[in-house]
């Protein structure tokens, strides 16, 4: 038990250390100073509160690789090593936990629990009105982050331990097991949610010094997404939200395809909230190592610790149909040396948050997480299932099209099923895709992987299946060695 508690207590020490920074995006470590003196000014507290946003990045970009998880188990992409993908084919062992996600969203998560204390207490000055706005935006942004830590968690694992509050001892994150999900959604995910929309800023409302810190249009999108995933599904409410970020009036697409994913053009118009990344500041994106293995052998990026490409299969075929989005999101190779001679090779590659040529360096690029043109075809998907007009959703799936250089669609053309087409062309990459499938039941995710693996594969004698027990990802040993109270998912 000693030595348990001993692990349990590091993990608090890592967990509720403090951070001072002099650009939002800079998080030096700061642990000499307890909340009792620290956190008595706005900034402290946005210094506090910053580094919850650190846990953030990790989650996305670096060792969490949450985008490589849902990408690698969707059907827009496969492994380069698909053969012995556990992850891609869907026979996952507990090896396939995705351990760092967990620790980082669970760091998060308790940054979070440590922050909104503080300011809950109270025992901190806000000396002007400027000073006590930030601090009530500042409390929504950190409820959003709980939120979506939670949500994130609960879509991969299931049900996980419900620790939305500050532990009295270290010890007491003990035996608390892993709460529903549909409790998790009632009592965290939806709740903290609303404390955000109410509290945080608006995107206009954001120093420029600033952009990127999560915001009312950033809550109300995540929430939409929330009221279309089951067990909380409700139509309705999601249709509140989404309209909500479009009659803000804040947000609009950007006039290319090419123009949204741009370096040089971050935290623009369709953007409501990107993770902020800048190598400058120690921050950079390591997305091309993850996500784009093969551009690193093609291309001179040595290295690379991933190897999840486009599915030349399927999916790279529609890809290439759109040639507008094709050459933004996806390149089909190039040539590698081979004993000082060059030679086509041909692998499928993502280009979306990847420069090629620049050899094993953090990248500039941020990490495009919600954008409005995701929030468009949500709401003609929601029109779709509430018998909306076909007209109106003919008003927000047109515009995106036409700007793909893909033809308009007339009144004919609109239902369920190609709308949800449309977004898995136009948010390919961006981490959308097997979360779209999961929100659609297990039947119609199992179903499309499995039919995935046809055009992956051929028509085996013995077609390949998909287990239900799958679709979650197993809870990490690790953890469960901490915690024997901590239940396995079925099946690992």
């Amino acid at each position: 038990m000693k030595k348990i508690k001993n692990i349990m207590a590091a993990l608090v020490v890592a967990v509720c250390g403090l951070f001072s920074c002099t650009d939002w995006l800079e998080l030096a470590p700061e642990d000499t100073l307890s909340s009792a003196i620290y956190y008595t000014n706005t900034q402290e507290i946005f210094n506090g509160v910053m580094s919850a946003y650190n846990r953030m990045q990790q989650i996305y970009l670096h060792s969490g690789r949450l985008p490589q998880l849902v990408e690698d188990a969707s059907d827009d992409c496969n492994n380069v090593y698909w053969a012995n993908s556990r992850v891609n084919f869907f026979n996952k062992t507990m090896d396939d936990s995705f351990g760092d996600l967990w620790r980082y969203s669970y760091e998060m998560i308790f940054r979070c629990n440590y922050m909104i204390k503080i300011i809950d207490d109270g025992n901190y000055s806000a000396i002007s009105e400027t000073d006590k706005r930030n601090v009530q935006a500042m409390y929504g942004e950190l409820h959003f982050m709980r939120a979506l830590g939670f949500f994130n968690l609960v879509r991969v694992y299931g049900p996980v331990p419900k620790a939305n509050y500050v532990f009295d001892e270290p010890t007491d994150a003990f035996g608390i097991g892993r709460a529903p999900v549909a409790e998790l959604y009632a009592d965290v995910i939806i709740p903290d949610l609303e404390v955000a929309i109410a509290n945080c800023y608006t995107k206009n409302e954001l120093p420029s010094s600033q952009i990127g810190r999560a915001t009312r249009g950033a809550a109300q999108t995540i929430l939409a997404k929330v009221y279309l995933t089951p067990p909380v599904k409700d139509l309705n409410k999601a249709k509140t939200q989404l309209e909500g970020v479009i009659n803000s009036g804040m947000y609009r697409l950007q006039p290319t395809y090419a123009d949204v994913f741009e370096k040089s053009n971050k935290n623009h118009s369709e953007s409501i909230m990107e993770i902020q990344l800048n190598p400058n500041l120690g921050q950079g994106s390591y997305y091309y190592q993850w996500m784009s293995n093969e551009a690193g052998l093609t291309n001179g990026l040595s290295g690379c610790g991933g190897a999840v490409v486009p599915s030349r299969y399927d999916f790279l075929k529609l890809l290439i149909a759109n040639e507008e989005r094709f050459h933004t999101a996806a390149d089909t190779g190039g040539y590698r040396m081979n004993d000082g001679v060059p030679e086509w090779y041909f692998q499928p590659m993502i280009r979306k948050f990847v420069t090629y040529n620049t050899g094993n360096v953090p990248q500039d690029h941020n990490y495009m997480f919600l954008r409005y043109a995701d929030v468009m075809l949500m709401y003609a998907e929601v029109l779709s299932e509430t018998g909306g007009s076909k007209s109106t959703i003919l008003e927000y799936v047109n515009p995106i099209r036409t700007r793909a250089k893909t033809p308009a669609w007339t009144e004919a053309d609109v239902n369920y099923d190609d709308i949800m087409h449309e977004r898995r062309m136009e948010l390919c990459f961006e981490g959308h895709r097997w979360f779209d499938l999961l929100r659609q039941g297990s039947a119609k995710a199992i179903a499309t992987i499995e039919a995935h693996f046809i055009l992956m594969e051929g028509v085996l004698p013995i077609p390949r299946r998909v287990p239900e027990n799958q679709l979650l990802f197993p809870i990490p040993l690790g953890q469960i060695q901490i915690d024997p109270t901590l239940e396995q998912n079925p099946g690992y």
